[in-house]
């Protein structure tokens, strides 16, 4: 079956920018599914509590994207769209996909995609976006204790198929005893022009964060290692949305520590502003306790900066490929990488990043991703043809 045949529908809880990298890379996959001849249309929620909030569309002249009203409850952890189910089933019987593919857990949305693909009997793929780590299975675990036993086991049950972006979560869906076909297939990353490498006005080097402002990107931990190595001439900049008022406890950490004047917290950014960001970056840093993948370590390669992230993410290349620092969870070994980048000559990180924009050339282009995902999907509906991407 080639890819000009499969009819798709790909459903996402929500595509507004707080949501972190799973809302760029979900319309970056449709957009390239449909350029290898795919038919994607992509659904999602209209948060009716942020009516001004601009979601992360992909070209509508290649994607068609259905918006269904619904309420996005940011503190709560909960969102509800009404409509959703009549919707969806609509959006199925109009397009008559091969197939559904859902990503993300626990959102009502994502239930409901489940329960319409049962009702329907269509074929339904899921992408769990990281959440079923030991990390996010923890965090408010009471609750999923509780969206478990009550619809998301028997959810996940009921899916066809798994698509992961490493194969870190490919255990994580494997350990919890799921023993549907599962892909392995990393996100893609759009490549940007080369990076010019020219030196801030003020002389000052910056080292980047650029994520959620949330506990699970280990921001406490980034503030103690900054405090214990020497970084004159260095300035932190942490960009990205305030998730829960999480953002308060980071700046409580860097006024506790008197680091006022070498912590720059900018907010959100996305565009021209973001890739502004991202030029003027001496490095980047990703300090998370849990990562299916972590877009923002590729783009940041991709825009030639060095990166040094945890071991949770599914970056091991960085050493691999001397790009940057792969690193054990905690303060002791962020504050080693740290010092150890920020000491480097300017020439040596900037060597580094280009090691790492060839990786990213090579290995994470969106034509790849979306090629995989058509070999994948077209064996789950044909049982023929066994896709290079297929995990044990």
């Amino acid at each position: 079956m080639e890819g000009k045949s499969i009819n798709l529908v790909h459903t996402i809880p929500g595509l507004k920018q707080a949501a972190g990298g799973v809302s760029r890379s979900v319309p970056g996959l449709c957009l390239a599914l449909s350029r290898a001849g795919a038919h994607p249309v992509l659904v999602s929620q209209r948060d009716r509590n942020s009516p001004h909030a601009s979601p992360l569309l992909p070209d509508p002249g290649i994607v068609p994207t259905r918006l269904v009203e619904g309420y996005d409850w940011e503190r709560l952890r909960f969102s509800f769209t009404p409509g959703l189910s009549k919707a969806l089933a609509g959006i199925c019987a109009e397009t008559n996909p091969s197939l559904l593919h859902d990503h993300g857990l626990w959102l009502h949305m994502n239930h409901v995609a489940a329960t319409v693909t049962r009702r329907l009997k269509i074929r339904r793929v899921v992408s769990p976006r990281g959440m079923l780590d030991d990390w996010s299975m923890q965090y408010r675990g009471w609750k999923k204790r509780i969206a478990w036993s009550a619809y998301q086991r028997d959810d996940l049950s009921s899916a066809s198929a798994f698509s992961v972006t490493s194969a870190r979560e490919a255990a994580c869906v494997r350990q919890l005893g799921f023993r549907q076909p599962i892909a392995i297939v990393p996100n893609g990353i759009d490549l940007p022009d080369p990076p010019s490498h020219t030196p801030s006005q003020d002389g000052e080097r910056r080292l980047l964060f650029m994520s959620r402002i949330h506990p699970k990107k280990g921001l406490l931990d980034l503030v103690r290692a900054w405090a214990r190595i020497n970084h004159t001439g260095w300035k932190l900049v942490i960009a990205g949305p305030d998730e829960g008022g999480y953002l308060s406890v980071v700046r409580s950490a860097v006024n506790e520590a008197g680091m006022q004047q070498s912590v720059d917290f900018i907010g959100a950014v996305d565009g021209v502003e973001k890739e502004r960001t991202l030029r003027s970056a001496s490095l980047f840093v990703l300090p998370t306790y849990s990562e299916n993948f972590g877009i923002v370590v590729g783009e940041a390669l991709s825009y030639g900066v060095p990166v040094i992230t945890t071991n949770v993410t599914p970056w091991e290349e960085l050493e691999t490929h001397d790009c940057g620092w792969w690193v054990g969870i905690g303060v002791e070994a962020l504050a080693a990488a740290l010092g150890e980048a920020c000491e480097m000559s300017d020439g040596q990180r900037q060597a580094m990043g280009m090691r790492g924009r060839a990786l990213i050339e090579s290995r994470y282009s969106w034509k790849s991703a979306a090629e995989a995902h058509i070999e994948y999907y077209s064996w789950l509906l044909t049982g023929s043809g066994k896709p290079s991407c297929l995990a044990d």
